[in-house]
């Protein structure tokens, strides 16, 4: 049984597409908000989600192992709710449920991934292949968030806030067998998008410095 955590700061607009629609691949939703001023956690009760309301922006890497440890069942998807994740990937649950693998991974970077923005997408490749060589691993999309996993792969001290958590989750679940599915990023619907060219250069920077931040704390301990 699959539980998807949905971390969220003001989505109204999207949740009230996206939850009737990944109702139909999976058995709970956990809502994290990080103090939404709209109708989020109205929208999220109406589709009957768990809901974990935090006061504050503590930031979506928090809020994702927060969610995950909360989950009512053993395996766990982090999906975004400004529908960049296509929902029906989820279905990749199975190769977990059948102790396959460990992870799944998506990614916008094996053959049939992508992103609707071409430019970011081969900039953020560019990126995703220095950050492989710097941490050695062979995951091709290593900035992106959207997985499914076992729920003990989130049972780590974790000291993440943003979306650094990827990193440390990579380097914590290191040894654990993971796979990767391709799918395609979407372009938010509504609100403002998070992120920019500018934003996306200063994220790669901090990703970086994490790296080697984790490797030493993890990897050396």
């Amino acid at each position: 049984m699959l539980s998807v955590i949905i971390p969220t700061l003001n989505e109204e607009k999207n949740l009230e597409i996206l939850l009737p629609v990944i109702k139909k691949y999976c058995d709970e939703i956990v809502i994290v908000d990080d103090g939404s001023i709209d109708n989020t956690i109205e929208i999220a009760k109406k589709y009957n989600a768990k809901i974990i309301c935090r006061t504050k922006n503590l930031g979506v890497g928090s809020a994702v192992v927060e969610g995950a440890r909360a989950a009512a069942y053993n395996i766990v998807a982090i999906v975004d709710g400004d529908l960049s994740h296509p929902c029906e990937v989820l279905k990749a649950s199975y190769l977990i449920e059948n102790n396959l693998v460990d992870i799944v991974k998506f990614s916008r970077f094996i053959s049939g991934g992508g992103m609707q923005n071409k430019l970011r997408w081969h900039l953020q490749g560019i990126y995703n292949r220095i950050i492989n060589i710097l941490a050695g691993t062979r995951v091709s999309d290593f900035t992106g968030g959207f997985l499914i996993a076992k729920k003990e792969c989130f049972m780590y001290e974790t000291t993440a806030r943003h979306g650094e958590w990827i990193i440390e989750f990579l380097y914590y679940n290191r040894n654990k067998k993971i796979c990767e599915i391709p799918y395609t990023y979407n372009t938010r619907k509504y609100g403002k998008s998070k992120f920019s060219g500018k934003k996306d250069i200063y994220r790669i920077i901090r990703y970086i410095y994490f790296i080697f931040y984790y490797h030493f704390k993890i990897t050396l301990k």
